[in-house]
């Protein structure tokens, strides 16, 4: 029997330009700088990063992944202080998704949000570009995980 392995292919770092660059990030999004804390074991260690909100919008960027991948996992480092996130998520223009954070949390406020897209819309594909069509969005970092 085989297990699934997931393996970090790509971390986008949203609070530096270069990072953005690199994976052709796009959006309307203003730049935003937070210290937060994560819920469970580390909720007193505080945690400083960039990223960017986001209104009515596409949040657009391109990724590189093993072309014989099993699926992906983007996971987003959000505030979750700003409550209800919402994106319609898109792969290579093929809808994959909604991908809903419906929580809120004003006191420990990082979150990290997943969000799985199927084999059927990666495999054999090297580079995806993802779209996200969002109301009201947050982010921070992405890490793409893919599944051997």
């Amino acid at each position: 029997e085989n297990t699934p392995v997931l393996h970090q292919s790509v971390f986008i770092d949203v609070g530096t330009v270069s990072s953005l660059q690199a994976h052709n990030y796009r959006s309307n999004g203003s730049d935003l700088r937070l210290t937060a804390r994560y819920e469970g074991n580390y909720l007193y260690t505080g945690i400083q990063d960039a990223g960017k909100t986001h209104g009515k919008g596409n949040i657009v960027f391109t990724i590189v992944v093993p072309k014989n991948n099993g699926g992906v996992r983007l996971r987003r480092r959000t505030d979750q202080a700003s409550g209800q996130q919402k994106a319609t998520v898109y792969v290579d223009g093929k809808l994959a998704g909604t991908w809903i954070d419906p929580q809120r949390n004003d006191i420990l406020r990082w979150y990290d949000s997943e969000f799985e897209i199927p084999a059927s819309l990666t495999h054999n594909k090297s580079t995806l570009q993802i779209k996200l069509v969002v109301d009201s969005f947050n982010d921070f970092e992405y890490q793409v995980l893919t599944y051997d």
